[in-house]
């Protein structure tokens, strides 16, 4: 095949021009597209910043109509924020045919290298991201470092970056807190894994405010265990329950701290205790107007 716009311009030029077009005059080849998810929509409205709107790959048939090659959730977004006659940048190809077209449309993963997770995570620590932020500091002031790419057995590193972040955003900074210092004392050979962060702070949420809670009595407990002991009890309780590997870890606590204990002195059972609690969200901690989960 002859290489994209080459029959256009010299090697040396890029085959497309920088242009701001209507929204409108732009069209959709539902041949090669896939179908408009509106939830794509939504979050690029949700997200939209000017600086960082990539321009939508546009291509000019011969009989001059004007067809969106990538982007047509961005234009749909412009469309919904500003009118359907809004313009926004587009790259301009000229008379690519329906197979140059299809090409451009799936070739961008062949030519743009995906940044790896400790990229991606340094890059919103930079960019003083407001969640990574405050979860770098959950687990700097626990005694911890977060470092996507570390070893299995490297001690004291975190690397689950979306377990931290969703319980941060779920369960809120305190119940996270006590968890990475609950995690820490019971000395992991090696990075927790997702159910672990997910499991212990589900637990400590739950719990945490529960007047037979002691918190020093489930650290002994859990030293008492071992990290790799719940770790194995909750993997044996995710296969008789048929339940989520979190979900499993909450439950073996449950189950452990209220072993041999009095009536009065036990913790509700973990679905008894859901069934009071509610349904947690996402936006739990911001249904109040706070700035961030507390």
């Amino acid at each position: 095949m002859t290489p994209i716009g080459e029959q256009h311009r010299r090697s040396t030029d890029f085959p497309y021009d920088l242009l701001s077009l209507p929204m409108n005059t732009l069209h959709i080849d539902t041949s090669y597209q896939r179908p408009l998810k509106r939830s794509s929509v939504l979050k690029i409205v949700k997200n939209y910043q000017p600086a960082l709107f990539d321009p939508i790959a546009v291509n000019m048939r011969d009989d001059g109509e004007l067809y969106v090659i990538r982007g047509q959730h961005r234009r749909a977004a412009i469309q919904e924020m500003f009118g359907q006659d809004a313009k926004a940048p587009c790259m301009v190809f000229i008379g690519l045919n329906h197979e140059e077209e299809a090409t451009v449309f799936y070739a961008e993963d062949l030519y743009r290298r995906r940044l790896n997770p400790n990229d991606r995570w340094s890059a919103r620590l930079q960019a003083k991201d407001e969640v990574a932020l405050a979860v770098e500091q959950c687990a700097t002031s626990t005694g911890w470092h977060i470092d996507p790419n570390c070893g299995p057995k490297t001690s004291g590193c975190l690397r689950a970056i979306g377990a931290l972040e969703q319980s941060y955003l779920k369960y809120g900074r305190v119940p996270l807190l006590d968890a990475l210092e609950m995690i820490r004392d019971m000395n992991p050979d090696g990075p927790p894994p997702n159910a672990l962060i997910h499991g212990v702070t589900h637990f400590i949420f739950l719990y945490r405010l529960d007047q037979p809670y002691n918190k020093r009595a489930l650290l002994a407990l859990l030293q008492k265990m071992t990290y790799h002991g719940l770790l194995s009890s909750a993997e044996a309780r995710k296969r008789v329950d048929q339940c989520k590997p979190d979900v499993a870890v909450t439950k073996e606590i449950v189950q452990a701290y209220n072993k041999g204990k009095q009536e009065q002195n036990r913790l509700l059972p973990y679905d008894v205790k859901m069934m009071g609690s509610g349904h947690v969200t996402r936006n739990a901690f911001r249904s109040s107007g706070s700035a961030g989960p507390e």
